[in-house]
């Protein structure tokens, strides 16, 4: 961005200085004196300035983001280094304290194993049908009061 915004501004001034040039040429031609311009209160190339100016600033703004970013991840990433070696370090001193278990005890809390898919569907299909055979041989069916969900 910088050396566009000097470029334009050395185009700006070599166009002023040949605008100038050409000016005192034809007053030379015309037998008057050569004029010394000075600068004008409004410059175009000022205005052409203006967007790189503003992209400039947007991207060191960016660049700052970036920055405070970057050092915040090298940050978390130290933390997370330390975090590891604490870690490590409570592990080793714990291997010590360590108790032997044994995995009889843990067999007893095992919970059974579930069925799931067709296989559940249809041993559940089949229980509630010898469920109800049961019933009608024992005529102990539920009486329906009329009322649907």
């Amino acid at each position: 961005m910088d050396k566009s915004i000097g470029k334009i501004d050395a185009f700006g001034t070599g166009m002023r200085e040949a605008g100038q040039k050409i000016a005192n040429t034809f007053r030379t031609f015309a037998d008057k004196p050569e004029k010394e311009y000075g600068e004008k209160k409004f410059s175009k190339t000022e205005l052409i300035k203006k967007p790189f100016q503003a992209k400039r600033k947007l991207l060191f703004g960016i660049l700052n983001c970036v920055d405070a970013a970057i050092e915040k991840t090298e940050q978390l990433a130290a933390e997370v280094k330390q975090y590891q070696t604490d870690k490590e370090e409570r592990e080793t001193a714990g291997i010590g304290n360590v108790e032997v278990v044994n995995p009889v005890e843990f067999a007893v809390v095992a919970e059974p194993e579930f069925q799931y898919g067709a296989e559940a569907f249809e041993a559940h299909q089949q229980e509630t049908v010898k469920e109800m055979a049961k019933d009608k041989a024992t005529k102990n069916v539920p009486v329906n009061s009329g009322k649907s969900r």
